[in-house]
């Protein structure tokens, strides 16, 4: 069974803040993890002809928050997001950060318009999420990249290259939005 995968450090909302890097998983061990039972959803679901749906998730200005705000408050998006992505999605789907500003999700058992929906449902508690540093508010602005498994999906590599290539499309289209792929 896929479950949620959240890494203990994003996912923590108690606690001190770790400096960063500390206690988490290196980004290729992240991604090799997320990405080989993600496979197995994939190659499951293409065996039984069930729908499934691959969400990339890029935060368009993680790297202004830690420039402006510095890395603690960078971290603290991410649990944030963490946080809010194992509130959205449903349970047996796959959610996981990567590395740096972004974070993955395969929707298990989800044709494309109930993808669509938790996309946008991801994307709106994401984006009404307000932070506050040195009582400076500020907020936070996603591109998200959403492809369902079709008959040309060989492979898991080539559902997640179409979402890869939706995210920037919507960043290229000036972030805060939704594309498909």
């Amino acid at each position: 069974e896929i479950v949620p995968m959240i890494d203990k450090n994003l996912h923590s909302a108690c606690g001190p803040l770790p400096m960063a890097g500390a206690g988490l998983l290196p980004p290729g061990e992240r991604a090799r993890d997320f990405f080989e039972r993600a496979t197995l959803a994939f190659d499951k679901a293409r065996l039984q002809g069930a729908p499934l749906a691959f969400l990339r998730l890029e935060i368009d200005d993680l790297a202004h928050v830690n420039a402006h705000y510095g890395q603690r408050q960078g971290l603290r998006v991410l649990r944030r997001i963490a946080e809010r992505g194992r509130l959205v999605l449903r349970h047996g789907d796959l959610f996981r950060h990567l590395e740096g500003e972004t974070f993955a999700a395969v929707l298990n058992g989800c044709p494309p318009d109930m993808a669509a929906q938790v996309a946008e449902r991801l994307h709106q508690t994401i984006h009404g999420l307000s932070f506050d540093h040195d009582r400076q508010h500020f907020s936070i602005t996603l591109s998200l990249g959403l492809a369902s498994l079709g008959g040309t999906d060989l492979s898991l590599q080539s559902l997640a290259l179409r979402a890869q290539n939706a995210s920037r499309e919507a960043k290229h289209l000036g972030g805060n939005r939704i594309a498909l792929g």
